[in-house]
């Protein structure tokens, strides 16, 4: 049986992240007078396309080290500035201190989410598929 690690976590958690940035330029190359806005901060992909938008988050913080108090209001600004809340989607195995720290109030967790993944060889020959493509 396997177990999620910090380092698959990591791997999943910045797949999605890359996934929402790459959505967001996307839109943004079809609608080039829209606000669409991504700024990388300690590690995480902060993410704006339009205040109701399902890839306006933040995801992938806490996963590369410790976060700052720096960090958080850098994150709260990127959010605020373009008059969105700022949801975070935080991974389980972040450090504690994360959710504890004061400055969380700037920012709101999203979500959590339990992902479930296949280790099979015939999984693994088609994702180093994918990878080499």
């Amino acid at each position: 049986m396997d177990f999620v690690d910090l380092d698959l976590a990591r791997r999943m958690e910045m797949a999605e992240a890359h996934a929402c940035r790459a959505c967001a330029e996307s839109f943004q190359q079809q609608h080039r007078d829209f606000p669409v806005a991504v700024q990388e901060i300690a590690g995480s992909f902060a993410v704006f396309a339009g205040v109701d938008s399902p890839v306006t988050q933040a995801i992938g913080l806490g996963l590369h080290g410790d976060v700052s108090d720096t960090d958080l209001d850098r994150l709260g600004d990127f959010f605020r500035s373009r008059g969105a809340a700022a949801a975070v989607e935080l991974c389980p195995l972040v450090p504690m201190s994360l959710y504890e720290r004061p400055q969380n109030a700037v920012i709101s967790c999203s979500k959590f989410r339990t992902c479930c993944f296949e280790n099979s060889p015939t999984s693994m020959a088609r994702s180093k598929r994918r990878l080499l493509a």
